[in-house]
């Protein structure tokens, strides 16, 4: 493994198509929306649609796996260009203006920003590199004898896209990847550490905690296994299932480190992991506390609840019952007629999903609804509402007060205060939903 400097500014502008040309400044008109339209297309919009920028040109494909990925002020959009040779690219929502910050040939991973916005992990074959944002050649964080892979915001987006917190940094000082068939933790700077698991698979289901340097993967080896790894130090903690049967994180529990896991029978349970920050006695694993059942589907979570699809219904699971140790007969039913292979999601105290009124088969019969949880404090006031017919739910705006849809053969945005409905781009299906990623979220 080796570090190399920082050299020489580089930076290669480009020509973009502007449709709207009006100031992208103080994200006037609401957030800002990226999305690929059905031409395959970089389209880059305000949630009013007073602003819409087409970012590449026609027949310029996103790379696969690379896509795009939103700077941590939301004002810069990283985006990878073409196959055997990738051009990698920064937009500049505010200018309007696309530099090309390098090129790299063969198989490449990654595409996460700096917690600073000043430059993008990327892992071309063997290397870890970081590229300048405003150009220049990368400085180098690690290299081996075997591949290293670093899974994309972009292409985790398609799997579980309200599960952002998958990214691969905690607080982005911290990367979790593959090395060969090895799992390794790296701080920004500092040495890659090998660490228990030994399935490379496990880097594409990686969870870190946002109150610390934990990070939760599972896999096989021999058996199937949940682990929990703490970055600073290395440490693991392992769970061994006895079978093969998945065992899978889900999701921490906002602000601690209570991490919410599927277990090998597929129920789904709450594990206090923070002796993990010093020594535990035992291994808390063994102690998980069951929260719902194994038929549960689409589990999210906020300061307050555990929200969750089962049987066709959307129900809330307070989380002070985790504090009292029993969650059993908790759930409140927050909506129903959910649409199949649709999706949920939570932001900003509100839920939206995708309905149907008579036939969950029929496409055509689809209507987005959403929650207020304020109710939550109040739970016979809790009630899904229906807000726009004939369409389908994507995600929530980081306020929560925008939803991407499809309705129509076209993505929009609606503004949930109003209704205001605004085109975004042509073009629609399961993908092209998922994939319309809101600034602010990465």
């Amino acid at each position: 493994m080796k570090i190399r400097g920082v050299f020489a500014l580089l930076s290669v502008f480009i020509s973009s198509l502007v449709l709207v040309l009006q100031p992208a400044s103080a994200q006037q008109g609401g957030p800002f929306l990226a999305l690929v339209n059905g031409s395959g297309q970089l389209v880059i919009g305000s949630a009013d649609g007073s602003f819409r920028w087409i970012v590449t040109n026609p027949g310029e494909p996103l790379h696969p796996a690379l896509g795009f990925s939103w700077s941590p002020s939301g004002s810069r959009l990283f985006f990878a260009v073409g196959g055997g040779e990738t051009s990698l690219r920064v937009a500049d929502v505010g200018s309007q203006s696309v530099s090309e910050i390098g090129r790299v040939s063969g198989a490449v991973t990654g595409g996460y920003w700096t917690p600073d916005g000043n430059g993008i992990l990327i892992a071309p074959a063997n290397r870890l590199l970081v590229y300048p944002a405003s150009g220049g050649e990368p400085l180098e964080l690690a290299s081996a004898s075997e591949t290293i892979v670093l899974r994309s915001p972009f292409d985790a987006a398609s799997e579980r896209p309200n599960l952002l917190q998958g990214r691969n940094m905690s607080s982005g000082q911290f990367l979790f990847y593959a090395q060969g068939n090895s799992n390794v933790v790296q701080a920004l700077g500092g040495q890659p550490v090998m660490i228990a698991g030994g399935d490379p698979a496990a880097q594409f289901n990686g969870l870190w905690a946002d109150a610390a340097p934990l990070v939760a993967y599972s896999g096989l080896s021999g058996n199937s296994f949940l682990a929990v790894a703490n970055a600073m130090t290395g440490d693991t903690l392992v769970l061994d299932s006895g079978r093969l049967a998945p065992i899978m994180p889900l999701l921490w529990r906002p602000g601690t480190l209570q991490l919410i896991y599927r277990d090998a029978t597929s129920f789904i349970r709450i594990a206090d992991l923070s002796c993990m920050m010093g020594q535990c006695p035992g291994n808390p694993f063994d102690s998980g506390l069951e929260l719902i059942p194994a038929s549960a589907t689409d589990v999210q979570a906020d300061n307050a609840a555990l929200y969750y699809v089962d049987g066709g219904a959307v129900y809330a699971l307070p989380l002070s019952c985790v504090d009292a140790g029993n969650c059993a007969g908790m759930a409140l039913t927050l909506g129903t007629n959910v649409a199949p292979q649709s999706m949920m999601d939570v932001a900003g105290r509100t839920l939206v999903y995708t309905a149907y009124t008579q036939d969950p088969y029929n496409a055509a019969d689809r209507e987005v609804r959403v929650v207020d949880l304020a109710c939550l404090g109040n739970p016979p006031a809790c009630g899904a509402r229906t807000v726009l017919t004939g369409a389908t739910a994507g995600l929530l705006s980081p306020d929560g007060g925008y939803v991407v849809v499809e309705r129509g053969g076209a993505l929009h945005t609606l503004r949930l205060s109003d209704g205001q409905l605004a085109h975004q781009a042509e073009g629609g299906g399961p993908t092209m939903l998922s994939r319309a990623r809101w600034s602010g979220l990465n």
